[in-house]
């Protein structure tokens, strides 16, 4: 039998470019105080994440409480429950894009 036919085929295509997330709902949310800085160690500490782990909000459930959100990315319905609650959300810096120089006009000269 032919070598072709012999060795295993495997479908489709891994990216290696893929980002995985660790996915917090806002219904998780709902466990700290009014007025918290909402950030990756404070949900490692709760048990939401684990370290060293992108952070994402998804916008299932209900804001009942004004929190600071910082985060490697936000869904806009996450978004918008949390600043119509009263709080803010500042999206993170991702590691490729902090590494990456900004690029210059070029100048007529």
């Amino acid at each position: 039998m032919p070598f072709a036919q012999r060795i295993p085929k495997l479908p489709g295509f891994k990216n290696p470019f893929k980002k995985v997330y660790a996915v917090i709902n806002l219904s998780k949310l709902s466990r700290f105080a009014d007025g918290t800085k909402v950030d990756a160690q404070t949900l490692v500490e709760a048990g939401l994440a684990r370290a060293g782990a992108e952070i994402k909000i998804l916008g299932a459930g209900r804001m009942k409480r004004k929190l600071r959100v910082e985060t490697h990315a936000i869904s806009n319905s996450a978004r918008e429950a949390i600043e119509k609650a009263g709080g803010s959300v500042t999206v993170l810096k991702q590691k490729e894009e902090a590494a990456k120089p900004e690029s210059e006009s070029p100048q007529d000269e």
